[in-house]
């Protein structure tokens, strides 16, 4: 299942009273639904619903697939602080999805979303940094890099030299 898939895949609890009015149909997997909910939030620049939105596009349900639309709104959502977005971003500027790949910028977003406790994020920056260790010291120190390692108790990664 890619990044994208388990994004949509999320299943929140019980609803909650002041939940967005995308809530509800992402979690009952109506992706028409919720195209028009979260279009709206979009407006109020709500960054879950650009990620929602994002992965829908990225993916191909509820709308056309449309790779450049979803790095686009996933950088959006990354902009604004959200965890999942960070992520995606980061997989799609590692791998050239939608957007020029650029690894460099792909470490900055993935560090971001390790540095919240997102083990997605952290296993796809190990490996764009065991690629390449130049990427070390661009937007994370050595020993950073190692702390998001600890942080995800990856005891068996074998240090850098």
């Amino acid at each position: 299942m890619s990044v994208f898939e388990r994004i949509l895949n999320r299943r929140p609890g019980s609803p909650l009273r002041d939940e967005p009015a995308y809530a509800a149909p992402l979690r009952e997997g109506d992706f028409v639904a919720a195209v028009v909910p979260l279009r709206e939030a979009i407006k109020y620049e709500d960054p879950v619903a650009m990620t929602a939105y994002a992965a829908m596009s990225a993916v191909g349900r509820g709308v056309e697939q449309d790779f450049a639309e979803a790095a686009l709104w996933f950088r959006q959502a990354a902009v604004r602080g959200d965890v999942n977005g960070q992520l995606a971003i980061g997989a799609c500027l590692a791998t050239g999805l939608g957007t020029p790949r650029n690894d460099e910028e792909a470490a900055f977003w993935l560090y971001q979303a390790g540095k919240r406790n997102n083990l997605a994020a952290i296993d796809l920056l190990s490996t764009l940094v065991w690629r390449d260790q130049a990427l070390i010291g661009k937007h994370f120190s050595k020993a950073e890099f190692h702390q998001l390692l600890k942080k995800a108790h990856r005891p068996g990664e074998a240090a850098l030299h």
